[in-house]
């Protein structure tokens, strides 16, 4: 029968996609990629793309149009959970259509058609149930009332010959609905966007929009040649963007130019306080957060194997166009470039001359025993270089070494290592003392400036098969003065020393630097032992004179105190011993010879309290006279 459709089957009409062609391409360092793509749009027909779901966030953030028209543009795509939302709105769960026995079910009352082989019955769904079928077995039967008041219920098995339609065409739109639901479903990778605008006919637009994008890649190749160091420099550029390039214009942007993702696809609810009818319990949801991706790491593309022999002409680079501006430098290449979605390419951008940069280095600070040979390279040009690995070359010897190099601003320069030098050895040794410069009491208060001396030697033993020239890049730190000997070259972070080496010979050097350093005291605190070591330092005689006699009255002060805790400890005791005798004399009243020993003890205590005390009153009176003289030396200390 024609007329019926198995149960699964649904014809669904699908948008006509006019997707944009991409006509550039910027890719950065930031990890993005700047989409320059042209279309037609207007006369009521929209401009459709289809994106990766994962780029959309990008799009939403970055979508620009060039129209001429001036049109308010419109930009329409499915939500985030289209398909949940979309079964919000049916009669129907997600899996009930998707499976006939389960769809009848869930559809009980429907007018259908039935039919199996020619036969054909219209009638009321009564639902699919099972029904014993022979030798133990269940079948699946669906129940049919026919039209009229005496309509009879006939049984149809649910099997391969067993069709049916819906009469009703609401029905067959529930299902229709449903069915695209699915379809969309099932490319939920991808996301179209329908770009409108009011502007009425139809004309050339302009979309720019940002695309994630996995760094593109630089690998040098240095040559060692007699007129200097040739280094060509190969981009590496995948096709991630999902379309095809068919002559696009191809940049390349390197530069600290900061990238952000922003979630405005993704469906965010705010968390609400829940109000619960009375006796109810539990808590609200709260909003959900998607976690973030990792950061992607950049990859190191290994150089070929080298030749044995290396002409300096023996490759050239394709022509670029090169600018550079205040957060990133670009290169842009002079011919289009074809690439299928998911390949790559890879092309010499770069080819510079540069002097020979070769040099012998040591870095101190690192506890290193042998130099490494290093490049001394410098962009000549007046843009940055990207970052890349570089892969050392020797005309005639082959492969030198591999070195990690940095983006150069322009004008730059980064010394990179390739390899290490094992014949030559080097000692690090380090010593440091402090000398008082310059010693001031004002108002009490001792202030005094040291100099801070370092010294670091670096002792050398040479290489048995020949003569080298050894730089030293010695470290510098935030607050020392080189003092000897004079550098050859002075950086923020490091000074560089050369140091001629004979063959099998031992060369040193010795780098001293000094810093300053104040520290201020409050001399009225200071204990005798202190004072004196800052008597032993000082610079000048007068403030040793100050210090020395601060150092004599403080040592009358200790010795004075010293006397009146003595005294008050005596006190003490004399009055401990004068009660306990009191209280024996009070307990054993008869008239002895003890009796009168004790009380004559008693008055000749009372007589030694009196001493006692008028000495620690007397001490007393000195610590105060003391403290006094301290204070009045310490007054007289101005400027």
């Amino acid at each position: 029968m024609t007329h019926l459709l198995p149960a699964v089957m649904l014809a669904v009409t699908a948008h006509a996609a006019a997707q944009p062609e991409v006509r550039a391409v910027t890719l950065s360092t930031a990890g993005v990629a700047l989409i320059e793509a042209r279309g037609t749009l207007g006369a009521g027909q929209p401009l459709r793309l289809r994106l990766r779901r994962a780029d959309v966030d990008d799009f939403l953030k970055s979508f620009w149009l060039s129209d001429p028209a001036g049109g308010a543009p419109v930009l329409r795509l499915a939500g985030p959970q289209g398909f949940e939302d979309a079964f919000l709105q049916l009669p129907l769960a997600a899996d009930e259509v998707t499976d006939p026995v389960r769809l009848l079910n869930a559809r009980i009352g429907a007018e259908l058609v039935v039919g199996r082989g020619a036969d054909a019955q219209q009638g009321t769904n009564m639902g699919v149930s099972a029904r014993p079928c022979g030798e133990g077995r269940s079948c699946m039967v669906l129940s049919l009332l026919e039209p009229g008041e005496l309509g009879s219920i006939r049984q149809f098995p649910v099997d391969e010959l067993f069709a049916f339609r819906f009469s009703d065409a609401a029905d067959q739109r529930v299902v229709s609905a449903a069915l695209a639901a699915w379809r969309a479903r099932s490319g939920a990778e991808m996301v179209e966007l329908e770009l409108s605008a009011r502007a009425g006919a139809a004309r050339t637009v302009e979309v720019h929009y940002l695309q994630e994008a996995p760094l593109w890649k630089t690998a040098y190749r240095a040559i060692d040649t007699p007129a200097g160091l040739r280094v060509l420099g190969w981009m590496l550029v995948e096709n991630t963007t999902g379309q095809d390039w068919n002559g696009v214009r191809l940049t390349l942007a390197t530069g600290a130019v900061r990238a952000l993702r922003a979630e405005l696809h993704a469906r965010r609810h705010v968390q609400r306080p829940l109000v619960r009818a009375e006796g109810e319990g539990g808590a609200g949801g709260g909003a959900r957060a998607r976690a973030q991706p990792a950061v992607r790491g950049e990859v190191m593309m290994a150089a070929p194997a080298p030749a044995p022999a290396m002409a300096a002409d023996a490759m050239a680079a394709v022509a670029v166009e090169a600018d550079d501006g205040a957060s990133f430098s670009r290169f842009t290449l002079a011919e289009p470039v074809t690439l299928r979605a998911g390949e790559m390419i890879s092309l010499p951008f770069i080819d510079e001359l540069l002097d020979d940069a070769r040099l012998l280095l040591y870095r101190g600070g690192r506890g290193v025993r042998h130099p490494m040979i290093a490049l001394d390279l410098r962009n000549p040009l007046p843009l940055r270089l990207p970052a890349g690995v570089l892969t050392l070359y020797e005309d005639g010897r082959g492969h030198a070494g591999d070195a990690r190099t940095p983006e150069l601003p322009p004008r730059g320069r980064e010394i990179v290592d390739f390899a290490q030098d094992r014949a030559v050895s080097v000692r690090e040794e380090r010593e440091a003392s402090e000398r008082v410069g310059e010693m001031r009491i004002v108002d009490g208060v001792l202030t005094v400036v040291e100099s801070l001396r370092r010294v670091t030697r670096y002792r050398v033993e040479g290489a048995p098969d020949g003569e080298r020239t050894l730089t030293i890049e010695h470290p510098r730190q935030d607050g020392w003065a080189l003092e000897s000997p004079a550098p050859v070259d002075t950086r923020l972070d490091a000074a560089h020393f050369r140091l001629a080496l004979p063959a099998g010979g031992e060369r040193a050097l010795e780098v001293v630097e000094t810093r300053p350093r104040e520290r201020r005291v409050v001399l009225l605190d200071l204990d005798v032992d202190t004072l004196v070591q800052w008597s032993r330092v000082a610079p000048d005689s007068r403030s040793l004179a100050l210090l020395e006699a601060l150092v004599e009255l403080r040592r009358e002060l200790v010795e004075a105190r010293a006397q009146a805790a003595g005294l008050e400890r005596r006190e003490s005791d004399l009055i401990n011993e004068q009660k306990r005798l009191v209280e024996i004399l009070v307990a054993l009243p008869q008239a002895d010879a003890a009796t009168e020993r004790r009380r004559a003890r008693v008055e000749a205590i009372e007589e030694e309290l009196g001493q006692a005390r008028r000495e620690r009153e007397a001490q007393h009176k000195r610590i105060d006279t003391l403290e006094a003289r301290v204070r009045e030396r310490l007054r007289g200390t101005g400027g």
